[in-house]
């Protein structure tokens, strides 16, 4: 095989986990994306390697299309991770604020203590 056909074959390769892994940020399936991750770090460096191995203009035209492929699911899903990212921590920030209201808000009785409130108080009540 040659250097042409090793770097298309890795480009294809990266596109088909690239595409996995927009499909499963889409659908909200964040459990597989450190081994995504995994995967593609190391297809970058096979191509990375594969691509310092090309030097002609025609080679570089051969995998050119590829490429630009390649690159638009890449920015696309650069931009699903960031918004997968900032949702996550808006979410977090949201949360640790109604943890905050929830321990400023307080039950007071009629001589102004604090009164204790349980979440499954026992019934008491008079049975006839």
């Amino acid at each position: 095989m040659n250097t042409v056909q090793r770097c298309s074959e890795q480009i294809k390769n990266l596109i088909v986990l690239l595409e996995s892994e927009t499909a499963m940020l889409r659908n909200g399936e964040l459990s597989g994306l450190q081994d995504h991750s995994a995967l593609k770090l190391e297809a970058i460096k096979q191509l990375e390697a594969s691509l310092q191995a090309i030097s002609s203009d025609e080679e570089k035209a051969a995998i050119g299309p590829l490429m630009i492929r390649l690159d638009k699911l890449s920015n696309e899903n650069g931009i699903l991770l960031k918004s997968m990212f900032n949702g996550s921590r808006a979410a977090q920030a949201k949360l640790a604020r109604l943890q905050q209201q929830e321990v400023s808000v307080g039950v007071y009785g009629r001589n102004g203590q604090a009164v204790c409130l349980e979440e499954n108080p026992l019934l008491s009540g008079k049975t006839v």
